[in-house]
This record gives structure tokens, C-alpha cells and sequence, in this order.
């Protein structure tokens, strides 16, 4: 235990309020960006959050956006805090998993 460490992460969720209301394709590229920072500042984990046919957004499908988080990434790891598997095809969903898992670093944990 001596030798084990504090580790950070951060969590996105791609919100887009209507106060401060953005074109999606900003709120998508800050995250991404936003991620590429919080590795470069040493964070350990990035988790990403996934819900629907809500006004104000979240992202809708977490696993396009966990892989273009990988693919400008190269150490920090990446999570799904919220995977709604009922709106998915499970199959698909477990395909993309394996891919995403083995080719960069998707971690899918549960509790």
C-alpha cells in the first residue's frame, strides 16, 4: 500500500445550457480539448457521461467522443461513468468496446 498513489480524473458530460447556449460542435471540441489539457497536467482518468432526449444535451454517444479522446491522448485513461446500453445494440456496443479497449485506452468499470 506504501508504494500506491492518489489519482485524479475528470469527468465531462458535453452539457449545453440554454443560458450559454454553443453550437455542438464547439461543446464537443472543448471537451476533447479539455481532456488533452487535464492529461497534460498530469490527471489520471477521463470519464464521460451519456444520457438522451434531454434539452440542454449531454452526449448521446460517449464512445465517438472516448475515441476521438484517445486518438489525442497517450496516457490518460478513459472511462464511461454512463453507459445506457437499453438505447444501443448490445452486440455493436460490445464490438466497439473490444476496439476502443484494445486499440487505445477505454476503461468500461461498473459497480
Amino acid at each position: 500500500m506504501a508504494n500506491q498513489r492518489v489519482r485524479f480524473g475528470v469527468c465531462f458530460n458535453c452539457t449545453n445550457p440554454e443560458p450559454w447556449l454553443r453550437p455542438w460542435e464547439q461543446i464537443y471540441e472543448e471537451v476533447i480539448d479539455q481532456a488533452v489539457a487535464a492529461e497534460s497536467m498530469g490527471y489520471d482518468h477521463v470519464w464521460l457521461t451519456e444520457h438522451h432526449f434531454l434539452e440542454n444535451g449531454y452526449c448521446p454517444s460517449l464512445l465517438t467522443v472516448a475515441a476521438a479522446i484517445a486518438a489525442r491522448t497517450s496516457r490518460v485513461k478513459i472511462g464511461t461513468w454512463v453507459l445506457l446500453l437499453p438505447m444501443h445494440n448490445a452486440l455493436r456496443v460490445g464490438g466497439i468496446l473490444v476496439f476502443i479497449s484494445e486499440n487505445f485506452r477505454l476503461h468500461v468499470f461498473y459497480f
